[in-house]
């Protein structure tokens, strides 16, 4: 059996640490040594869309938190007219750069798509400055509530980050 190949690494601001990974074929993005995303089990990524907004308005915006593989954006893109467009927020560059290299051709490369707007930063931030902006926000930024990749994610599903994100 092959060998994992490392491609990429990369440090957040609060010192969680990234790998991008391939095998065979398959990709994975590791945070602190725990699979964060897969390329071979995206199935919920795929679904979100569907599941918090099954039939957006034809001008529809959508905020997404996280890039990751790219999944999340290219099943929101696939549902939207196009007068729609995404926001899609990543804080880690390094992400952004991997959807842009190895990992484009996985979603399809929906960065490209030109309804979307790519805003590297923290997505608490493209929340607050943006009220009233969005029709859905999906947050694609952990494992789960209970299991951040970043500890300054946890502000997101607080009564306050719930609150500013339902605005």
């Amino acid at each position: 059996m092959k060998p994992w190949e490392k491609l990429a690494t990369a440090t957040t601001s609060d010192g969680s640490h990234f790998e991008l990974l391939r095998h065979e074929g398959n990709y994975v993005i590791h945070a602190d040594g725990f699979d964060l995303m897969t390329s071979y089990s995206h199935g919920s990524e795929d679904a979100m869309m569907s599941l918090a907004c099954p039939r957006p308005r034809a001008d529809a915006c959508i905020l997404i938190g996280g890039l990751g593989m790219g999944y999340t954006l290219a099943a929101t893109l696939g549902l939207l007219l196009p007068e729609g467009s995404v926001v899609v927020s990543e804080l880690v560059p390094e992400v952004v750069d991997w959807n842009r290299g190895p990992l484009g051709p996985l979603a399809g490369h929906p960065l490209d798509d030109p309804r979307t707007d790519l805003v590297v930063g923290d997505v608490a931030d493209v929340i607050r400055c943006s009220k009233s902006r969005f029709d859905a926000i999906l947050l694609d930024v952990d494992n789960s509530v209970d299991s951040f990749t970043l500890a300054r994610n946890s502000r997101l599903y607080t009564p306050e980050g719930l609150a500013a994100a339902h605005r």
